[in-house]
């Protein structure tokens, strides 16, 4: 199980490249793409995915400062949307859509794949951080 930010296809659509960090900087409100790497085929009927994006020292729900993006057969509302965009044999590309109003900083990234046989979550990884900025892009 790992993550694959697509960090220059990302960056170009979200007018980030000029940044000098090598990790993602997205907007507020426009969804950017990311690449969860399975070690089997995904269905969406039958799994349930959920993308945990956490800020600060102390995530909570409550404060915004911890998302889960459910994706596959657990879908729930929240103030982030995410969406499968495409499966292709055991990668899955993901939407997410931060919400236009969430706070802004650098959002630690997990995927936990939740199965009849148990939990699988991604371990802490520094290159999946990526940044969510104030400002959105209207040329």
């Amino acid at each position: 199980l790992s993550v694959d930010m697509h960090v220059t296809q990302n960056k170009k659509k979200h007018n980030t490249d000029k940044y000098k960090s090598s990790n993602l900087i997205v907007r507020r409100n426009k969804e950017f793409t990311i690449i969860i790497k399975l070690d089997r085929a995904f269905s969406e009927q039958q799994d349930d995915v959920q993308m945990e994006f956490l800020i600060g020292s102390s995530p909570d729900e409550n404060k915004g400062t911890y998302i889960t993006v459910y994706i596959g057969k657990e879908k729930r509302e929240g103030t982030w949307k995410g969406r499968v965009v495409e499966i292709q044999g055991n990668d899955v590309t993901v939407g997410i859509t931060p919400d236009a109003t969430c706070i802004i900083g650098r959002f630690r990234t997990f995927v936990t794949v939740v199965t009849d046989l148990g939990k699988q979550r991604t371990q802490r990884n520094p290159d999946t951080d990526f940044y969510v900025l104030f400002n959105p892009w209207d040329p």
